[in-house]
């Protein structure tokens, strides 16, 4: 199936791991992570001027995200999925990949539509847009 670049179906990947025991399975695991890695090692290291400088960045930056300091105000993941239903739904995206492609006066109108439509606050708008909170 990789040599044809196709992709493993779910009906595939239960055939593949019915007979397997435990050791087996994570075995298998890891040589379909390894062979379909979804990462374009070159296509991403050409953003950072090179592997060495890619690299560099993810190790710099890794942990970080531990760091991001937010208010718990319970169940208040709940926002970001209401925020990304309204945009598909309305058809303002195709998909919410598309947030990073927006410039940012785009996002910037989309923070407005996104605080008065749903339950999100200001903030969660701009962090769920990718744009400064205090903007």
């Amino acid at each position: 199936m990789r040599s044809r670049n196709t992709p493993l179906s779910y009906t595939m990947l239960n055939r593949l791991f019915t007979r397997l025991d435990n050791v087996e399975h994570q075995q298998l695991v890891d040589y379909i992570i390894t062979v379909y890695n979804c990462i374009d090692h070159a296509g991403a290291s050409h953003y950072f001027g090179g592997y060495k400088n890619m690299v560099i960045a993810v190790n710099t930056a890794k942990g970080g995200e531990y760091e991001m300091k937010e208010e718990f105000t319970g169940n208040s993941d709940i926002v970001y999925s209401k925020m990304s239903k309204y945009l598909l739904e309305n058809r303002l995206m195709g998909n919410v990949d598309e947030l990073l492609l927006l410039d940012v006066v785009r996002r910037e109108a989309l923070k407005k539509r996104l605080v008065c439509n749903t339950d999100a606050t200001l903030r969660q708008a701009a962090k769920y847009l990718h744009l400064p909170a205090n903007g």
